[in-house]
């Protein structure tokens, strides 16, 4: 606690030779100034050691006295708040603390404005958490997020952006508005797409520049050997020229008789031996200086993608809540009473809603069997999609043409398209479900291997995706027979599939009963142990199947 008060009264004084300059913001008078730095030091520790209520009374003097001092007194102002709200012992003192906190956005965007469009999106949030059960109120925090939307767009927080669903939804329970509800649906979609892919790019970046890192340190190491071996010659050689040059110095007597001799030539390394040097120099540096871990990681990478992950889950959270409350309306039957050739005719001049249009229609959900189903059989999506094609060519766009090549089963049309919208995709989750997609076609097609690739880049991109491996675990099972040249060979394929699911269900939860279902029926079908001793086959073996799978299995008895 000292020192966090010794490290904040540091950035006080750091700030102190600039406070004349700064008179209006911190108060009218010097005895304002220093009344608001000591209450600004005393808020930031206590919000340091995360007191957040006894922070408040050096809050309030500062946000009364120096209001534009410091955006610390907005962004720690909202928890100083809350957390004296959740001491409130009565409702009077509790609603006026909650106006308070309501008030502190509206100060906020008059200090400062560059920050008008979070502080609207933070007071909507809370004012709908606080008064939801308030029908009028809800309608209220609808506008209010409206506001804020239009403003920050798809960069709108994803605690935000869920409250912002929710807002509408009960608002959709008063006015039963579908066309509305879909609006927002499709908008919300597409911003928890954008966050999250803004934070799976993050922690794409820091892995390839992790692997980079690990290739030139691999790199280094194939290089020092020769190169060490070749900067010993030259030291042995400098050596000898700096005892020569040494002993040649060292008196009148022998500096006469050096001067006879032909003069000393001092070494110097070669061009190429001086760069692997400077090679090694930066391996050592960046596994030293920089602790880095067997990933090729930093402590600051690892927090970095750490926090990451956190919110991805939370992203994915917030989309499964969305899909489970609007599951109802999503079925096929009640979205073909909205999406039919009546709306496309009034619609074919609107991108938005043809781009909202083929997003839910093409959008998988999970169907009454349990498994992902989508609705592109709806006669309209064909117009939809050769419409937004030909309006506006993108990778959304060329992902319904090839649906329609999937629906048609003409697989070339289908592969063309998947392959432009891979192309044209910078979101690195939708990117892996067109690789997906396209994997399937290739399957449909007998390019297998291709489909192996595919499915392996998908789960590149989305790293703890089960789906690409259990699907090419199923691509394997289905080549038993067709790869090998006896009967061990030629069902070692299912070892292979067992160990594509085991990886898929460490992975990903979500896919672990369908990946235990799987890896119970594969184990049935691997190859018999009589007739693997028989063959020479005995537990714990290696064999290499061959054929586009081109991959080594343990030999394993259930």
């Amino acid at each position: 606690m000292i020192m966090k008060r010794i490290l904040f009264v540091f950035g006080i004084l750091l700030m102190s030779f600039s406070a004349q300059a700064q008179e209006s913001k911190w108060g009218n008078s010097i005895a304002d100034s220093v009344s608001c730095f000591q209450n600004y030091n005393i808020m930031g520790s206590y919000y340091q050691s995360k007191d957040y209520a006894e922070a408040y009374d050096a809050w309030k003097a500062l946000y009364e006295t120096c209001p534009s001092a410091n955006i610390r007194i907005y962004t720690y102002g909202d928890n100083i708040i809350e957390a004296k709200i959740k001491e409130a012992s009565d409702d009077a003192t509790k609603n006026a603390l909650i106006q308070e906190l309501l008030r502190l956005y509206d100060v906020f965007a008059v200090h400062f404005p560059e920050e008008k469009a979070n502080a609207i999106s933070s007071k909507a949030y809370h004012f709908y958490n606080y008064y939801r059960k308030n029908s009028d109120s809800v309608s209220k925090a609808v506008v209010m997020f409206e506001e804020a939307k239009s403003l920050l767009g798809d960069t709108m927080s994803v605690a935000h952006t869920d409250r912002y669903f929710q807002a509408n939804v009960k608002e959709f329970n008063k006015t039963k508005d579908v066309d509305r509800l879909f609006e927002v649906y499709n908008s919300v979609l597409v911003s928890l797409e954008f966050n999250f892919n803004t934070f799976n790019v993050e922690n794409y970046n820091i892995e390839l520049q992790a692997d980079s890192v690990l290739d030139f340190i691999a790199y280094a190491d194939s290089i020092r050997p020769t190169t060490e071996a070749a900067k010993a010659v030259y030291d042995a050689k400098l050596a000898v020229y700096d005892s020569t040059n040494a002993y040649n110095n060292s008196s009148k007597k022998r500096m006469k008789k050096a001067a006879k001799l032909p003069p000393l030539v001092k070494p110097e390394l070669d061009a190429t031996t001086q760069e692997l040097v400077s090679v090694l120099d930066k391996a050592d540096e960046l596994k030293t200086k920089y602790e880095l871990d067997e990933q090729g990681l930093t402590s600051v990478d690892k927090r970095k993608m750490s926090n990451n992950e956190i919110r991805l889950r939370n992203i994915t959270k917030v989309q499964r809540n969305i899909e489970k409350i609007l599951s109802p309306l999503l079925t096929c039957n009640k979205l073909t009473l909205i999406y039919n050739e009546e709306a496309f005719e009034e619609n074919k001049d609107n991108v938005e809603w043809l781009k909202r249009a083929g997003n839910l229609l093409q959008k998988e959900r999970v169907g009454e069997d349990g498994e992902l189903t989508s609705c592109t059989d709806n006669p309209v999506f064909i117009s939809i999609a050769e419409t937004l094609y030909e309006i506006e060519p993108s990778a959304q766009a060329a992902l319904n043409m090839a649906k329609l090549g999937v629906n048609k089963s003409d697989w070339a049309m289908a592969k063309k398209y998947y392959t432009e919208a891979i192309e044209q995709e910078e979101d690195l989750r939708r990117k892996a479900n067109t690789y997906m997609g396209l994997a399937y076609v290739n399957q449909k097609m007998g390019a297998l291997s291709s489909a192996k690739s595919n499915c392996l880049k998908a789960g590149q991109l989305r790293k703890n995706w089960g789906n690409p491996y259990l699907y090419l675990a199923t691509i394997y099972a289905d080549a038993a027979g067709s790869c090998g040249s006896n009967a061990v060979e030629k069902n070692a394929v299912y070892w292979a599939a067992i160990n594509k699911l085991s990886y898929a269900r460490s992975i990903d939860p979500s896919i672990a009963d369908k990946a235990a279902k799987l890896i119970s029926a594969y184990s049935q079908q691997i190859p018999d142990k009589g007739i693997s001793f028989q063959l020479g086959y005995k537990e714990g073996d290696k064999i290499n199947i061959g054929c586009w799978i081109n991959e080594t299995v343990s030999v394993k008895f259930y």
